[in-house]
């Protein structure tokens, strides 16, 4: 299994178990209750709701544990522009959810995430406090993005904003170049190094 779920890999073998309680009245959508999905340290559990064509509507997860010291819930509703995603909790390991990021995907997809964890960990043992992180993308393009946390001993803050009429910039802050490097697994040899990135998408 790899990215059923977001940071879950696991090989050919490994057991895993998924029951749940489907509902589906004559006269509504179809509903799934009490859904457990268990795997090593899987435990994912919730609810979902569905249209009269069968799409998803609405996702509850809670509690959502993929990886040890997990302690998050998913809600996820679903619309005309894409999945809105709201995450909360105490502690989160987003190197699934960051892998899945830079592989890239396609320039069409369209959503809104919303993050707000008391710790998020990455990759090399480091880990973001007090993250708060909210994106939205729409046809593949970044409209709204503005993220802040405690990486170290650092703040690091990511904004979206306009520098002139035409043009949109992201603006990256982190006093610890090195230790978000590291959490990004993009490279480990860095130690202390602060600056300022200022970067222009391309929005076509």
């Amino acid at each position: 299994i790899d990215d059923f779920v977001p940071g879950w890999l696991t090989a050919a073998g490994n057991p895993a178990t998924l029951t749940f309680r489907l509902l589906m009245p004559p006269d509504c959508c179809a509903k799934i209750e009490n859904s457990v999905l268990q795997s090593g340290t899987v435990d994912i559990r919730g609810e979902a709701s569905f249209a009269a064509a069968g799409q998803p509507t609405k996702v509850n997860l809670s509690p959502f544990r993929v990886q040890p010291g997990d302690d998050a819930r998913v809600e996820i509703t679903v619309g005309d522009r894409g999945p809105k995603i709201d995450v909360k909790g105490d502690m989160l390991d987003v190197r699934g959810a960051l892998r899945t990021l830079l592989r890239g995907g396609s320039a069409s997809n369209s959503a809104a995430l919303r993050l707000s964890l008391k710790q998020a960990r990455g990759f090399n043992d480091e880990m973001i406090d007090g993250l708060r992180l909210d994106l939205s993308v729409d046809a593949g393009v970044i409209r709204r993005l503005s993220a802040t946390g405690q990486l170290g001993a650092a703040p690091a803050s990511v904004d979206l904003g306009t520098g002139d009429s035409i043009t949109h910039l992201i603006t990256v802050t982190y006093a610890e170049d090195g230790a978000l490097l590291r959490f990004l697994n993009y490279y480990s040899k860095v130690r202390g190094w602060r600056s300022d990135a200022r970067i222009t998408p391309d929005l076509n």
